[in-house]
């Protein structure tokens, strides 16, 4: 098998693309950056449903409204949490959903989570004795783009279970 080499004129094609792809793609990549001003958006809980499960494992919907305080849009293009209540692990979720949220708007990621029979009869015992719901939402956002850049976030609260006359339960966020 006879190889023939390529040309000087080939060879001086391939290099002057890879030059131009270099200077090209530097400006490129280093727009892909965050900015050294970047703040963390905020995450809120918005809504929970229950799901359709079995008795070993139960699902929620969780809804997260997401805050952009940057003056430029963010385009996020999937989540992850982990969800403790009474500072006990409850369950993960996970969103594949993409989002743009606009520049000082807002957005609104869902999330499905699991989570299994012990720990929601753990959290059965816990709220018996207790008239409030702590919670806890650790997570990170990925950000879509070359650079695959990854957000944290953290959003805790509490909700109150009773009414102020300790009747039937009630939550509101305290």
């Amino acid at each position: 098998m006879e190889t023939t080499k390529p040309s000087k004129y080939t060879t001086r094609r391939r290099f002057c693309r890879a030059m131009a792809g270099l200077a090209l793609g530097g400006p490129l990549l280093a727009s892909c950056q965050l900015p050294t001003d970047f703040e963390t958006p905020d995450f809120r809980i918005i809504n929970v449903q229950l799901l359709p499960g079995g008795l070993f494992e139960q699902r929620l919907l969780l809804s997260l409204r997401i805050i952009n305080p940057n003056d430029f849009a963010l385009d996020i293009d999937g989540a992850n949490m982990n969800l403790q209540l009474n500072g006990q692990a409850f369950g993960r979720g996970v969103s594949d959903q993409r989002v743009t949220v606009p520049r000082l708007g807002e957005g609104q990621m869902d999330f499905t989570v699991s989570t299994g029979l012990l720990e929601v009869v753990q959290q059965v015992m816990t709220l018996a004795e207790r008239d409030s719901l702590d919670y806890k939402i650790t997570g990170t956002a990925f950000l879509s783009g070359l650079s695959r850049r990854s957000v944290p976030y953290e959003i805790e609260g509490r909700f109150g279970l009773r009414d102020s006359q300790g009747g039937q339960p009630n939550l509101v966020p305290l």
